[in-house]
């Protein structure tokens, strides 16, 4: 059970007023409750101090109110289920970058990422829930109910919605058509898998993002740097598998078509990377094929291009095509994502690269 207020009510830190509506919707207005905690909807002004982060619920508390946060942050009411999503996406952020600093693999300066990239994430997170927590106040209005009303003025509203008269049909298409209206809040595909950088451990390539004929239901798959890689269908050996399986839990993975694989993979010894880039062919011939061409149909780039996966799933980088400059153009990618500085960042070498296979080089 949770209760919402309206924006600037008082009520909503008022205990006695609080409890007392339990008391009414439970329909015992002598109930005895004990309060056990109360949670103000703390929410953190910064998600990372030094060498301190704040990471889902420590960092932002999603109260049952539709409460408008004082500073840009996470916190919203529950309409959209998102809280959980929000939380989840946090860590799973920061952890892989955790992981490339601590040993040494990337610069700190990756950590700064951290809240670069999911502070705009949060604050479209709050202002949807709280769009879809103002469309609950229309099915209300359409069953003829408001605020400060008389509690027999609202059931006798009840009654006429439940009618069989004339009446009562249209009060049901009303309230029909006001959820219909706030369809978002049950139906919002483009934002749990659409959400995405546009600035962070990406390399932009200038392209705008996709929209789907419905902002926040349509999702659009695509490889634009900074989205969520798209889900493809693959086979393994006869077994079902996804691309994301492809994906290594720590460093880069690099997508590329078979046919191009041991191009790839000699661009990435060229570049001096496979330290830190899986390259992972994709098609005839390789570990891993696409039935029915799905890959080729998302990857958003030629058969010669390249997709440059973080561990978090986000697409970090991709080119449409291989050129003469592919370890340079792979080497500054790498250098750019893992925020390496030039002392730091692997030198493009020259000789001779050693054979690869279509499945790509060891990892």
């Amino acid at each position: 059970m949770h209760t919402s207020f309206r924006l600037g009510n008082a009520d909503r830190d008022d205990r006695d007023a609080i409890l007392g509506r339990v008391r009414r919707m439970l329909g015992i207005p002598d109930l005895e409750i004990e309060v056990h905690a109360v949670s103000r909807g703390v929410v953190a002004r910064r998600q990372r101090l030094g060498r301190v982060f704040l990471v889902g619920n420590a960092a932002h508390r999603h109260p049952p109110t539709g409460t408008r946060p004082p500073a840009p942050a996470h916190r919203h009411p529950p309409t959209g289920g998102l809280g959980l999503n929000t939380a989840v996406q946090d860590v799973h952020n920061l952890v892989w970058k955790l992981d490339a600093v601590l040993p040494g693999q990337s610069a700190e300066a990756l950590l700064d990422s951290y809240e670069a990239e999911r502070r705009p994430v949060g604050e479209f997170t709050v202002e949807h829930c709280l769009t879809d927590t103002r469309g609950h106040a229309r099915v209300g209005a359409a069953l003829g109910l408001h605020a400060g009303q008389p509690e027999d003025e609202g059931w006798e509203a009840i009654g006429k919605w439940l009618a069989d008269t004339p009446e009562g049909e249209a009060k049901r298409a009303a309230v029909a058509e006001a959820i219909g209206s706030n369809a978002d809040d049950f139906g919002q595909l483009a934002v749990e898998l659409g959400y995405h950088y546009e600035t962070g451990a990406i390399v932009p390539d200038g392209t705008p993002a996709p929209v789907g004929a419905n902002p926040l239901r349509s999702y659009v798959p695509t490889t634009r740097p900074g989205h969520h890689l798209p889900h493809v269908r693959l086979d393994h050996g006869g077994a079902p598998a996804s691309v994301h399986h492809l994906v290594a839990p720590r460093g880069l993975t690099l997508l590329i078509d078979a046919e191009h694989a041991e191009r790839w993979a000699e661009a990435a010894r060229s570049a001096d990377v496979t330290a830190v880039v899986r390259v992972c062919a994709i098609g005839q011939g390789a570990e891993w094929t696409a039935p029915e061409g799905e890959w080729a149909a998302v990857r958003g780039v030629g058969s010669s291009g390249a997709v440059l996966v973080r561990p978090d799933r986000h697409v970090a980088w991709r080119v449409p095509a291989r050129c003469d400059d592919s370890p340079a153009a792979l080497r500054q990618a790498v250098t750019s994502v893992l925020a390496l500085s030039p002392e730091h960042a692997p030198a493009v070498r020259r000789e001779p690269a050693v054979r690869a296979s279509a499945g790509g080089s060891s990892w």
